[in-house]
């Protein structure tokens, strides 16, 4: 998503550098890159790529319901 809505890659680098980014970085806002990016998408990107498994998506599904009700 972050990619899909950015252009870019939240994480970027050598093999090494990049492993280490996404264990303890965290990744660029996404409006960032893209100013005009609506702010609650950002949060939905954001929670997708939290750290910790207990602050992400509990599921695909419920990953999907929330960008379906952001869509409406």
């Amino acid at each position: 998503l972050y990619e899909l809505v950015t252009g870019w890659q939240p994480f970027t680098g050598n093999f090494a550098t990049l492993l280490g980014s996404i264990v303890s970085d965290p990744p660029t806002p996404p409006r960032k890159h893209c100013p005009d990016l609506d702010p609650a998408l950002e949060r939905i990107c954001l929670k997708a790529l939290e750290k910790e498994p207990a602050q992400r998506y509990s599921s695909a599904s419920s990953f999907a319901d929330v960008l379906d009700a952001w869509l409406r």
